[in-house]
């Protein structure tokens, strides 16, 4: 299952480039949802249908796409204490980038909820993380220049 902020179109346009992306499995083994869409019921009915919905389909791997889009929907300590919990348990996510990633969501709510010193320790968790990656990667250049801001 994946949700996203993105239209289905743009997102499907742009998984149509990677060589690995498989069209005719859309739909029955590759479930789309609208992030949004889950979120304006409140976050914990979007986290109640999500695992639902990855319990029904026996999924093995859950992918949100736009942790920006829960912006809004919860306050920043509410944000944080959903990225602590996938922080706190790595062998959820395994390897997969969002592990990476909830550093920076953590990061990013701390900010929002105004804890700098909070917000810049998971800044330098995630950029620690990501020391090896190519500096022009547009979120790792996003993190870099949100990290300087909060010195």
């Amino acid at each position: 299952m994946t949700g996203y902020s993105e239209s289905h179109e743009k997102l499907l346009a742009h998984n149509r480039s990677l060589s690995y992306f498989v069209a005719e499995a859309i739909g029955s083994e590759v479930q789309m949802g609208s992030l949004p869409d889950l979120l304006s019921h409140g976050p914990d009915h979007a986290r109640q249908a999500i695992v639902a919905t990855a319990q029904k389909e026996r999924a093995s791997l859950v992918i949100l796409d736009g942790f920006r889009s829960m912006r809004g929907f919860m306050s920043g300590e509410q944000a944080a204490a959903e990225f602590q919990k996938i922080v706190d348990h790595p062998g959820v996510v395994l390897n997969f980038p969002l592990g990476a990633l909830a550093h920076l969501g953590l990061g990013r709510a701390y900010a929002l909820a105004g804890d700098k010193v909070k917000a810049r320790r998971a800044y330098q968790d995630f950029l620690a993380l990501w020391r090896d990656a190519d500096a022009d990667i547009p979120i790792l250049k996003q993190a870099n220049a949100d990290y300087k801001q909060l010195e």
